[in-house]
């Protein structure tokens, strides 16, 4: 229909989405119709996307191409058309579709008790006017001062906030400030997690640059700008001339670099910007807003509470506490005692009945948590242990206790569970087992870190990049593809040593293991970590008088989906009356319009979790979780409750299991321009009314007793 319209000129769209991609659609209307006008892209000089969307704001409300409106209705409704120079020449004319799905009705509205706001457009109108100003917060994630403190470029009295982050700051890298940890004390102070985030995202792109500095180096408490004579990689001078927007607002060359420069991709000297101009500016962005890799650690001479592996032994023997059956030794990245997730639900559910099948479990982990393989000797390598669910003190060389383990009871039953190797030493693993000569070894596919050090396996943390070959582009463009062929190399002399059966939790997790570029030798066995066990108990059914209740379980961890959910809520404003919002887990977020409960694990019958939900009626549990999830436990402790599962189709065992139980509920993590009504409808037609129990059945010690040798 809209090739049709005298308001699409396809020459004038096509240079608009030139300056967005580098390879223009060859379909430029249907472009526009799926992906361009959410863009606020134009389809014609007399025709402004945003102009028609701010003349009809019920367009805007029922999420329709405005063209497709004007056409369709708008036409022979005599609806205002506005050109793009009229609209643009407006005083504070906005990118309605962008900087709206950033401004929450409820909560800029509890700021100004004193006004009444009709819509959210209304609202708009006032921040843009008035509200950031006087420091007023458009959105719950959205810190006005926040903004204007991390980016002192975006000159006062020039560009509000909001304006400048959806003009110019979201394409740049900048992130939006959250009010909560901008309000903290010591914001930014030299210990905090937002001065750890410059300092590792600086390191990685002047080491992308080929520039070898330590950011520890930099007081970013202090005036940066007074230390710039002392870098001999960064030229002021130069930085102010290739920049002209830096230069004009008066501030300090080097400290803009530190803070925002580096994201953005801006060179520190006339050499380097020399050496890489034949690099886009979108690859150079790309790489600057690369998530920063961790290093490798160094030897461990120092540390103080270093003891020997006999010492550990010896220990382990008065305390009584190896029994005299099997001794399980598993490998895992963190103390499962004191961490929570899946890895550590499964090693302490492992360990409680080894011990009453009166066998022993060893816990090793390395002494220093990270997701990088340990850059130490094999023979200087150093663990921690869990013993019998006790924790010893002090770390000791893994290859010692090994040695010392071998001297003890060489005519022990030794079996072999990794459970991850994140943090480890593979070497200093090949050369234990070698001293083990385990009876069997099990390797289970918890995560993909066999294929990279970023174990979800998400592009720069972003989205999904499915095990692509090292040397590929998209690794290029990628923070961990810096050292993704090394990790590769180690981790696969420890696969190759050792004749390992590879067990995944979960088909998805199975198929992905060997469906990239660096397979595992032979497809794993699948062995789900449990089922739903449903026992006649019921729940009462959906009320269409009630609200929709909506939960996120769990650590707020945007890897776990905490965003999407807290953009799902903000972007619900108008709907209002038709849902609730509630966090069951830890670290309290303080978040207006949502009510906080926490979660505690507890022993017996159905999980805290499944508790949690039928005591406070939750009707479906929000799941946009990063990456492919080889299993989950939050979606099958919710589906026992018999709350729906809302989530993205990229999210690997979590859209599979949901679907089993005909839970599950689809989405595009872009709520722009999600109809909540049908949500709404569709959640109290799925959720169930039978509710039972999530029975952890499918571990180590059962696959010891199915598997034969």
């Amino acid at each position: 229909m809209l090739d049709k319209s005298e308001y699409f000129d396809s020459s004038y769209y096509g240079q608009q989405v030139q300056g967005l991609q580098a390879t223009p659609p060859k379909d430029l209307v249907s472009h526009y119709e799926s992906v361009g006008w959410r863009f606020g892209l134009d389809p014609h000089p007399l025709f402004s996307t945003n102009g028609y969307l701010s003349e009809n704001p019920d367009v805007w409300k029922a999420g329709v191409n405005p063209l497709v409106h004007y056409e369709k209705w708008g036409r022979s409704e005599l609806r205002t058309v506005i050109s793009v120079a009229e609209y643009e020449g407006r005083h504070h004319s906005k990118k309605i579709i962008r900087r709206v799905g950033l401004l929450d009705l409820a909560h800029y509205q509890s700021q100004v008790p004193g006004e009444h706001f009709d819509d959210v457009l209304s609202a708009l109108d006032h921040y843009l006017e008035t509200g950031w100003r006087i420091g007023l917060d458009p959105h719950p994630t959205f810190s006005t001062a926040g903004y204007l403190h991390d980016n002192p470029d975006v000159a006062p009295g020039q560009s509000d906030p909001l304006t400048h982050f959806v003009h110019h700051g979201f394409l740049e890298g900048r992130p939006p400030v959250d009010p909560v940890a901008f309000s903290r004390p010591g914001y930014r102070a030299p210990d905090s997690p937002s001065v750890a985030a410059i300092r590792e995202s600086l390191t990685l792109y002047l080491r992308h640059l080929g520039i070898d500095f330590d950011s520890q180096d930099l007081d970013l408490a202090g005036d940066v700008s007074c230390q710039q004579g002392d870098l001999d990689w960064f030229d002021a001078d130069f930085y102010l001339r290739m920049y002209a927007d830096v230069d004009a607002a008066g501030i300090s060359a080097l400290a803009h670099f530190v803070s925002d420069g580096h994201r953005e991709g801006r060179f520190p000297n006339a050499a380097t910007a020399d050496a890489f101009s034949l690099r886009t500016d979108t690859k150079r962005v790309l790489m600057a807003r690369s998530v920063p890799v961790q290093v490798c650690d160094q030897d461990a001479d120092g540390v103080v509470d270093r003891r020997t592996g006999s010492s550990v032994i010896s220990e382990l023997l008065e305390r009584g506490l190896l029994a005299n059956g099997k001794v399980i030794v598993a490998f895992a990245h963190d103390d499962y005692a004191e961490h929570i997730g899946g890895i550590q639900i499964v090693s302490a559910r492992e360990e409680v009945i080894f011990r009453e099948l009166g066998d022993s479990y060893i816990s090793i982990f390395p002494s220093r948590e990270s997701i990088a393989l340990s850059a130490s000797t094999p023979e200087e390598f150093l663990v921690r242990c869990r013993v019998g669910g006790e924790l010893l003190d002090g770390a000791f060389p893994l290859v010692d206790f090994a040695d010392a383990f071998a001297g003890w009871s060489a005519e022990r039953s030794v079996v072999v569970v990794m459970h991850s190797v994140l943090g480890h030493s593979p070497e200093a693993i090949m050369k234990s087992m070698e001293r083990l000569q385990p009876l069997s070894a099990f390797w289970w596919i918890h995560d993909f870190s066999i294929h990279c050090q970023n174990y979800r396996l998400t592009r720069n943390g972003v989205n999904w990049c499915g095990d692509p070959a090292p040397d590929s582009q998209s690794c290029q463009l990628c923070s961990y593809g810096l050292v993704r062929r090394k990790h590769i190399d180690r981790i696969r002399s420890l696969i190759d040593g050792v004749d390992w059966v590879f067990v995944a939790p979960s088909e998805v997790a199975a198929e992905q293991s060997v469906g990239g570029h660096t397979p595992l030798p032979r497809r794993p066995l699948v062995i789900p970590h449990g089922s739903i066990w449903r026992d006649g108990a019921t729940r009462d059914p959906c009320n269409a008088n009630e609200k929709v209740r909506l939960a996120f379980v769990g650590q707020p961890s945007p890897t776990k989906g905490w965003d999407r959910f807290l953009s799902l809520l903000s972007q619900s404003g108008q709907y209002a009356d038709s849902f609730e919002y509630f966090h069951l887990g830890t670290g309290e977020q303080s978040v207006p319009g949502l009510s906080f409960f926490e979660l505690k694990p507890e022993p017996g019958g159905r999980s805290a979790a499944t508790q949690k939900l039928l005591q406070h009626r939750i009707d479906a549990v929000v799941n946009f979780v990063d990456g492919k999830e080889t299993f989950n436990f939050v979606t099958f402790e919710a589906m026992a409750a018999g709350c729906c599962i809302v989530t993205s189709p990229r999210s690997g065992n979590v859209v599979a299991a949901a679907s089993a139980e005909n839970l599950l509920i689809e989405r595009e993590d872009d709520f722009a321009n999600l109809d909540y009504l049908a949500l709404r409808d569709e959640i109290r037609r799925k959720r169930r009314n039978d509710i039972g129990e999530f029975r952890l059945t499918g571990l180590t010690p059962s696959l010891l007793s199915e598997t034969t040798f």
